[in-house]
């Protein structure tokens, strides 16, 4: 991977998340990512040289279009939950779609390298469930803007240490770890580590069109 350039540029929404701290550490270390963007709603504290610190208005696309200005790669691992949006479907949408929207909507027009999205195993626009159909649309649109390389990410489980607490994941980690040989492949848990260096090598490799991953392609980029 030492034949890509040294100097490219990235941006990461969701950069305070599961997956996107562990992916802010992996682009700071590889020689390839000149700058990390951390895209956040309110300034973070910097740990490392290359990294940068961009704050923008989540209810206000222009603002989120200045805070990535002009990049190479854009990583969008941006998410929420029904409980710290207290039932709002309208704010939760805004999080889950529009955001994830607007990011790749301005990765078009700067004509960037790649854009990648963590979405979920299930997304489907024709799906009854509120979370996989907001999922599923965002896919979607993100797919009619005909981005140059673009890399969707279906994990199931998440594995790591989060910084709230999600009883109902943790629950299903006691209960799936032991069994994992036996649940599907798309299925299984996976380190948020893990579904980060896939991110990472996608972006550099910048595959043409358009590419969903599951837990098999996450985790050949591990191995």
């Amino acid at each position: 991977m030492n034949n890509h350039p040294s100097d490219l540029k990235a941006a990461v929404i969701g950069a305070t998340g599961l997956i996107g701290s562990e992916l802010i550490n992996l682009l700071c270390d590889h020689v390839a990512i000149g700058t990390v963007n951390c895209i956040t709603r309110k300034p973070i504290a910097l740990s490392h040289p290359k990294q940068v610190n961009s704050a923008f208005d989540p209810a206000d696309e222009q603002s989120l279009k200045n805070a990535i200005g002009k990049t190479d790669l854009i990583f969008c691992a941006i998410g929420t939950t029904f409980k710290k949006v207290k039932g709002d479907l309208t704010a939760y949408r805004k999080i889950d779609h529009d955001i994830p929207l607007w990011a790749a909507r301005h990765g078009a027009e700067i004509k960037c390298r790649h854009f990648s999205l963590v979405s979920a195993i299930g997304a489907d626009t024709k799906s009854k469930n509120y979370y996989l159909k907001i999922k599923g649309d965002t896919e979607e649109d993100i797919r009619s803007l005909n981005l140059a390389s673009t890399a969707i990410f279906r994990p199931s489980l998440l594995l790591g240490k989060r910084k709230e607490q999600r009883p109902l994941e943790a629950a299903g980690r006691l209960l799936m770890n032991p069994f994992s040989f036996l649940i599907p492949s798309r299925y299984k848990p996976i380190h948020a580590h893990d579904v980060a260096k896939a991110m990472a090598a996608e972006a550099l490799a910048s595959r043409a069109g358009f590419h969903i991953l599951y837990y098999r392609e996450m985790k050949a980029h591990c191995r």
